[in-house]
């Protein structure tokens, strides 16, 4: 098998698609943070819904205001709900619909966090592989400079 043949071109290369990866990372690293807190502002959302479905009318309840903010709320009917279903649209759903709604959307998101974290992971691991050869690159690089020097 024969060595790596190492060139400056190709040591640039690797540096560029290093940079690339960690500005890449650095940007899914901002999307997972973001879908982390929309998958907690769910998770408050089913819990409030499964307290609603238990509670009976004209009921003392907690409300999640987003964040770790909660108000006590008095529940004058617990008939119905209204549910966003996205792009700034809410339809008027009984509890139980509600909830299965958010709960469905809630898991959505969370596999769409799996699959952002496994494309993070990928890309992290490509990261050590660019590190690792640029290392290599360089320090044959160096060498085969010394090597003209001393003749």
């Amino acid at each position: 098998m024969s060595e790596e043949q190492y060139t400056m071109e190709k040591l640039q290369n690797a540096l560029a698609e290093m940079e690339a990866i960690e500005e890449n990372l650095g940007a899914l690293a901002e999307q997972e943070r973001l879908t982390s807190m929309v998958v907690e502002d769910y998770i408050s959302s089913v819990e409030a819904l499964k307290e609603i479905i238990e509670s009976e009318d004209d009921t003392e309840i907690l409300i999640p205001l987003g964040g770790t903010v909660m108000a006590k709320a008095r529940l004058l009917s617990k008939e119905n709900v209204l549910v966003g279903i996205g792009n700034g649209i809410s339809v008027e759903r009984t509890p139980s619909d509600g909830l299965e709604i958010v709960e469905k959307k809630g898991d959505e998101l969370e596999k769409g966090l799996e699959s952002l974290r496994s494309r993070m992971i990928d890309m992290d691991r490509r990261r050590r592989e660019v590190a690792v050869y640029t290392q290599k690159a360089y320090a044959a690089l160096q060498g085969q400079e010394m090597s003209r020097g001393a003749q």
